[in-house]
């Protein structure tokens, strides 16, 4: 079943619950736990949060009821739009707000001008990179320097850097 959203721009005081979004969202990828070479990481740091809304760089999934449910947030990496992370509650799951966050992200990244909008993701888990190709990315390579800076900083999380994918979507 569907879950009616509107998507816009986080606000200041959204950035603490974004932040547990995330840590809820993480339960997602419990079962992959080992081979994966996940660590009891937290999540994205409020501070980090909060530039990013600043730059206008996070947006939110908000319900019929005016709850955040989900999120995303776009930047820009070695030139291209760069989809950094997308999260929604996992109660909520495989009801579409996903999708939407992705295809809002494109727009987004498309008005800003970009050509290009890429990703880091996992890729094996059955249900993270498939998501992504549905919705047209495909796989690449980490050619820049701010892209290889990524999976360095992802590498020194803890994820296993052999599970580890870039993927791209050409607008």
């Amino acid at each position: 079943m569907r879950v009616a959203i509107t998507i816009r721009q986080a606000e200041p005081r959204e950035v603490p619950w974004l932040a547990e979004i995330e840590r809820r969202a993480a339960v997602l990828f419990e079962p992959w736990r080992d081979r994966l070479a996940l660590d009891d990481g937290e999540p994205t740091p409020l501070e980090e949060l909060r530039e990013a809304q600043a730059r206008g760089q996070l947006f939110v999934a908000e319900s019929d009821q005016e709850k955040v449910v989900g999120w995303y947030r776009l930047g820009v990496i070695d030139g291209h739009g760069h989809l950094y992370e997308i999260d929604v509650l996992p109660e909520l799951g495989g009801r579409g707000i996903g999708r939407r966050l992705v295809e809002h992200s494109l727009e987004v990244a498309r008005q800003r001008g970009h050509r290009t909008v890429t990703l880091t993701t996992f890729r094996d888990v059955p249900w993270n990179r498939p998501f992504y190709e549905r919705l047209g990315f495909v796989l690449t390579t980490a050619d820049g320097p701010e892209m290889k800076a990524i999976l360095a900083e992802e590498a020194s999380w803890g994820f296993d850097p052999t599970q580890r994918c870039v993927m791209e979507r050409i607008l």
